[in-house]
């Protein structure tokens, strides 16, 4: 499941919910199970059940040669995102990762990108093959494409 682009208003957020139930997201062939790119003032909740503690079930299994899946991946200078009442497990690398890779053009580097107020929170996360939650890059001041190009 991808969510691209949704931008609501700080004191109006775009809310995505389940209902009437649980959303099974089941991936393992790709790089994700739920990502969200290019938005802000969004929340994504399986809060939408009173019935349902974890409203959203998100697998996401692929792992190697080339990359292992994230169960929810939020970047894309997103921020001003939340994220709550998943289940997340069986993750090829990290059940959920926040964060905006560095990109060529410096959009991403420090000083002209902050993800800012972004949460999680009701999650349980397990199983995973790598990290439970990554949140923050480590690449954050750029990368010299002409070096990584050498290597």
């Amino acid at each position: 499941m991808r969510l691209q682009k949704f931008v609501g208003e700080e004191n109006a957020p775009i809310e995505v919910r389940n209902c009437e139930g649980q959303v099974n997201i089941d991936n393992d062939d790709k790089g994700y199970g739920l990502t969200v790119d290019e938005s802000r003032y969004l929340r994504v909740t399986g809060a939408g059940d009173p019935d349902v503690p974890y409203g959203f079930k998100v697998r996401a299994s692929r792992t190697g040669p080339d990359y292992s899946a994230f169960g929810v991946a939020v970047g894309g200078l997103s921020s001003d995102v939340e994220i709550d009442h998943m289940e997340v497990y069986e993750a090829g690398f990290a059940g959920v990762v926040m964060k905006t890779e560095s990109r060529c053009d410096g959009s991403a580097n420090l000083g002209n990108f902050v993800m800012y107020n972004s949460r999680l929170h009701h999650m349980y996360i397990h199983d995973v093959k790598g990290e439970g939650i990554y949140f923050g890059s480590t690449g954050y001041g750029g990368r010299n494409p002409r070096a990584t190009a050498r290597k």
